[in-house]
């Protein structure tokens, strides 16, 4: 079981509406697929533009597994927060640090 908790607050539908209208401040988001909500992506910076950019298709990972929401959480330090998220949990899109 992961020891970090997850991303705080609601799941959001993974589609332009939600997406034009996320924070436009920093913090982390990861990207779930499907009712078992396996994790796609957790990535960290300004929330609406990395979701822009995911949306749009600038990661082929990320469009090939179809994620179908996301979670999403401003923070003050969403790099060391992102760290943590993805010590904790497993992804399917994220590189490896080191790898």
């Amino acid at each position: 079981m992961a020891k970090t908790q997850w991303i705080e607050g609601k799941k959001y539908d993974f589609n332009q509406k939600n997406v034009d209208n996320s924070p436009d401040e920093d913090g982390v988001y990861g990207l779930v697929r499907g009712q078992q909500e396996t994790i796609v992506y957790i990535g960290q910076g300004n929330i609406r533009d990395r979701l822009k950019s995911h949306f749009r298709g600038d990661n082929p990972c990320i469009t090939r597994e179809k994620p179908t929401e996301y979670y999403r959480e401003v923070c003050d330090d969403p790099e060391a927060r992102e760290k943590e998220l993805l010590d904790s949990y497993s992804t399917l899109c994220n590189k490896k640090a080191g790898g």
